[in-house]
């Protein structure tokens, strides 16, 4: 199973996006917490403390797959946003490592 290719702005480890230009607009700056467990994967967006996004799956050991559907869902609910990421989990540290994103 192939998923289609989502583009999704994450944060680096150490905070930074973006080029620094001074003319470049605000974007809108978003928590996302992917849990990949033994059996499901769990994916919420967080602005402050509100939840503005959450899915939670079965997947059936295809974890990557699972994870691309949902973050493709959730890059095209908040088009433009950049997201600071945070992976948990026992499937999870291969996700964190291929997106970037702390474990």
């Amino acid at each position: 199973m192939t998923t289609k290719a989502c583009e999704i702005r994450i944060c680096s480890k150490t905070g930074g996006t973006g080029s620094g230009d001074p003319g470049e607009q605000p974007v809108r700056r978003l928590s996302l917490g992917i849990d990949v467990g033994s059996t499901t994967v769990k994916v919420v967006v967080m602005d402050g403390r509100e939840m503005l996004f959450s899915r939670y799956e079965r997947h059936r050991a295809e974890q990557s797959e699972i994870v691309g559907r949902l973050l493709a869902e959730a890059a095209g609910m908040f088009s433009g946003a950049v997201f600071r990421a945070a992976v948990c989990g026992s499937g999870g540290r291969p996700i964190a490592d291929a997106i970037g994103a702390h474990y």
